[in-house]
């Protein structure tokens, strides 16, 4: 299990900085997970208990109108350098 799921929009090494933070966190690519369907990354987000960090607007309208969503945060930082984000 790990506490924070990052989605194929956002670098790999932000699972990693997120980690040496203190918390769990793993990138789709790390799961095996990032040619999936954003189907598929909530399924696998709900079984492992984690919290889904994605720039992509459909997982937070999807989790408004689901009775039971995975905790997701909606990064809304538009395009940006990696560096950037990673600060």
């Amino acid at each position: 299990m790990y506490g924070f799921l990052v989605d194929a929009q956002l670098p790999p090494a932000l699972a990693g900085k997120i980690a040496a933070a203190g918390y769990e966190a793993a990138h789709v690519l790390e799961v095996g997970l990032l040619e999936s369907t954003d189907s598929q990354i909530w399924d696998h987000a709900l079984e492992v208990g984690a919290v889904v960090l994605t720039k992509d607007e459909d997982f937070a309208i999807r989790a408004s109108v689901s009775k039971h969503p995975p905790s997701i945060v909606w990064v809304r930082i538009g395009n940006c350098p990696n560096a950037r984000l990673l600060a």
